[in-house]
């Protein structure tokens, strides 16, 4: 019992980290491509996913129907980019 509850902890862990690193991807594709690929799509709802963009919709309904079938998703509307000390919003 011992063994399989172990088991079951590490997968999970393992899970986690994949998810965490997964956002960490998608964060540093929005970061890097702003000025390029973000910033031009201002006031349309983007969707980050696979550390890259996956697509660009009129609403954030939309966008967030297509987001659900990523296991994570960056789903925001472009607007500014953060403000400088704004790295909170990134963590």
């Amino acid at each position: 019992m011992g063994r399989a509850v172990s088991d079951a902890l590490a997968r999970w862990t393992e899970e986690e980290r994949e998810v965490e690193n997964e956002y960490r991807r998608d964060v540093d594709f929005v970061r890097r491509e702003w000025k390029t690929k973000v910033e031009r799509l201002r006031g349309r709802t983007v969707v980050v996913s696979g550390g890259g963009l996956q697509g660009t919709f009129e609403s954030y309904e939309m966008a967030s129907e297509f987001a659900a079938r990523f296991r994570v998703a960056l789903t925001f509307v472009v607007g500014d980019y953060p403000a400088e000390g704004g790295d909170r919003v990134w963590t």
